[in-house]
């Protein structure tokens, strides 16, 4: 079957048509062999477009076929099987062209609308964070099957003041409007909300741990996108956030003086202005100086990014006090204070040789090392402390001898001593350097379990040397000074020197 596809000429051929019936009735000899004949049409009812093709056929009342045509967007074949092809308005055209028997008919023209299809539009709501770059809502259509349409379609935004934004970038609530455009065969609009929220920044915090000094400790704070700005609180002990204070200039009272213009009940000496007294400047309060733990609390404050950060700041110190002491003869150690109170530590004591001690007892000036392991100020703090010899009196006993002899030796004068001053029970005997016995070296012998890098005959254990016992006063140095040079018979006065003690000042 062929189809007929409207055109405006076929406008003109249904008027010409009509012009040449006209024509062809006219003429002689035909009134006799031909009849007249009319097209019987159907009204046609408006469409909406997607609908079915459908019949417009016609008849004739010779029971000729008839003819047809179409103007609007549709095609009509020639059994008069009217397809639409979009939405606007259709012209049908109806002919019957006659033959020998019958004059042609007079056309017919129906016309009727075809309306655009209703589509479904939708335009779901959406959440995204905030990039820097224009964002959108992308819809979707459907016919009323629910097959999928690819319709022209414009989305159009407008803010939460209701001011339209061509492609929304900053963070905010945007009303999104999705309409098929108006050159299409459907129609359909959905409306959506798109959400752009604030981006997640990087907050990092640096230097928790710093020393107490008396000034103010602030954390670093870095961003990530970088340079965005912060508001840093800390929380802890008795800090407290002050603002700045601007310093004034002292000014000097001002008098009136003769040839002021005097206000009324003013005189000559009353005061003009008034003193001002001069105010220091002070510098803001913004983080703690006073040595402990405080909370910290770092939030961006951007229109576009949100970030929070959270540590501890520790302004720590470790004091070593009272770094001298005067023998007792019992363990003795400077006082340590740390702050924060709870920072995990240890103390350790080297003597003046370097030796390590377990507490400092003797007398001798030691190295105190304080090592911090707690990471929230970690370090090491060393100061020297001193242990001064205790005063001890030592006087000599008496003697005597018989003239002509020689003068009593230091070992008689030493068995005459006394003291005065021992502490801790001790006495002139009391062994502050125990004795150690010698040790012989230990060779490695056949049967011996050997360590990698050993043989037989190889030293297993060192020699130890023997120590001597030192005790409390050492009096071999003894010497002994008389008043007189020369020894006659008579009383002399004898003076000890020599002495000497590791732990007494005598």
């Amino acid at each position: 079957m062929k189809k007929i596809q409207g055109t405006k000429v076929k406008r003109y051929m249904a008027s010409s048509l009509a012009f040449v019936t006209a024509m062809i009735f006219s003429l002689p000899g035909n009134t006799e062999a031909q009849q007249a004949q009319t097209i019987t049409a159907p009204s046609i009812d408006d469409v909406t477009y997607g609908v079915a093709a459908f019949s417009v056929s016609a008849t004739s009342s010779s029971g000729l076929s008839v003819s047809y045509g179409v103007a609007g967007p549709a095609s009509v074949d020639t059994d008069g099987l009217l397809t639409v092809l979009g939405k606007g308005s259709v012209t049908v055209f109806f002919f019957q062209d006659g033959n020998t028997s019958y004059y042609i008919a007079a056309p017919v023209v129906k016309s009727f609308t075809v309306n655009g299809a209703t589509a479904t539009v939708t335009l779901a709501d959406a959440s995204v964070a905030y990039t820097g770059t224009g964002q959108s809502l992308t819809p979707t259509q459907t016919d009323s099957g629910g097959t999928a349409l690819s319709e022209p379609i414009s989305v159009t935004y407008t803010d939460a003041a209701g001011a339209a934004v061509a492609s929304p970038t900053n963070v905010g609530v945007y009303t999104a409007t999705a309409t098929i455009t108006t050159g299409s065969n459907y129609s359909g609009s959905d409306t959506g909300t798109l959400t752009i929220t604030k981006a997640a920044a990087t907050v990092t915090i640096s230097e928790t741990s710093q020393s107490h000094d008396g000034s103010q400790k602030p954390v670093t704070v870095v961003t990530v996108p970088a340079g965005l700005t912060v508001t840093t609180t800390y929380t802890g002990g008795s800090f407290a956030p002050a603002a700045a204070v601007v310093g004034v200039d002292a000014v000097a009272e001002v008098l009136y003086v003769t040839g002021d213009t005097l206000p009324a009940g003013k005189a000559v000496g009353d005061v003009k202005t008034a003193a001002v007294t001069a105010v220091a400047a002070v510098a803001a309060v913004t983080a703690p100086s006073t040595a402990g733990d405080y909370a910290v609390s770092v939030t961006v404050v951007d229109d576009s990014y949100s970030g929070t950060a959270s540590a501890t700041l520790t302004v720590g110190s470790v004091t070593i006090d009272n770094t001298a002491a005067t023998y007792t003869s019992a363990a003795q150690a400077p006082p340590v204070t740390l702050v924060p109170s709870d920072l995990t530590h240890t103390v350790t004591y080297a003597d003046s040789a370097g030796a390590a001690v377990t507490s400092p007892t003797n007398a001798d000036t030691y190295t105190v090392l304080v090592t911090v392991s707690d990471a929230r100020y970690p370090g090491d703090t060393s100061a020297s402390y001193t242990i001064n010899p205790a005063a001890l009196t030592a006087d000599l006993g008496d003697l005597s001898t018989v003239y002509g002899l020689d003068a009593p030796s230091s070992a008689d004068w030493a068995a005459t001593l006394t003291y005065t001053g021992f502490v801790g029970g001790e006495t002139a005997s009391t062994d502050v350097v125990a004795a150690v016995d010698a040790v012989a070296e230990v060779l490695y012998v056949t049967g011996d379990t050997l360590p990698d890098g050993k043989a037989v005959g190889d030293v297993k254990t060192a020699a130890v040397a023997a120590v001597p016992a030192v005790p409390a006063v050492v009096t071999t140095g003894l010497t002994v000074s008389y008043d007189r040079a020369v020894f006659d018979s008579g009383s002399y006065v004898a003076t000890p020197a020599g002495l000497s003690s590791s732990n007494y000042a005598i």
